[in-house]
């Protein structure tokens, strides 16, 4: 009899294969059980979505919605827990990539600027992952610094340039390279919205009501 889950067949399939499709099956469920999790914790007047603005959304009684990047992964490190979200991580990037890209999507009405102030101003972006994060992470270091005004608007968007330029990835170029071409206003006011939610949700609630 074929095992098969959510659609991906692990019969005759190779070592590499299956460990493959085990972290796929892993994301799914970690991203259900992510979206429970919020569920059971709504607030009267607020709603909830599954795959629809993003992973997760939520919608806040103030007007207001959250967007949600859920993402997981099984690699480990020596003492067991789950890897560091690093400086360059490819979720990090494809996140932040998303939300630069649904702020100045054409097809949703956001060509020009006014439309996308508004965007930006009545939403949260989230990205909740079981990896790490850690201070070792410059980019999460930094974005705190601008989020408490330790640092300067053109300082942060010259460290985004640098980082561009030193990566290999072109991908990844490509991605910090699409946000620094956003309008600075309108990425600054993007990078102040930007929380981290870690795998130990009830510990880490993220607050939206100070922004």
């Amino acid at each position: 009899m074929a095992l098969t889950f959510k659609g991906i067949n692990l019969t005759g399939s190779s070592h590499t294969e299956k460990t493959s499709a085990a972290g796929t099956i892993a994301g799914f469920d970690f991203q259900y059980y992510f979206f429970l999790y919020k569920l059971l914790n709504l607030k009267k007047n607020e709603f909830i979505g599954f795959e629809a603005l993003d992973d997760v959304h939520t919608e806040l009684d103030t007007e207001h919605q959250v967007l949600i990047q859920v993402k997981h992964t099984v690699q480990k490190k020596a003492n067991n827990d789950a890897a560091n979200l690093t400086e360059l991580d490819i979720d990090l990037w494809k996140t932040l990539n998303n939300w630069v890209s649904v702020i100045s999507d054409k097809n949703d009405g956001r060509q020009d600027l006014d439309a996308q102030k508004h965007f930006v101003e009545k939403t949260f972006f989230v990205l909740a992952s079981n990896k790490s994060f850690t201070s070792t992470n410059e980019f999460l270091r930094k974005l705190h610094q601008l989020q408490n005004n330790t640092i300067s608007n053109k300082e942060f968007v010259t460290y985004l340039s640098d980082l561009a330029a030193s990566t290999k990835s072109e991908d990844i170029k490509g991605y910090i390279n699409k946000a620094v071409n956003l309008n600075v206003d309108i990425l600054i006011s993007f990078l102040m919205r930007i929380k981290t939610q870690g795998n130990r949700m009830s510990a880490h609630s993220v607050s939206y009501t100070h922004l």
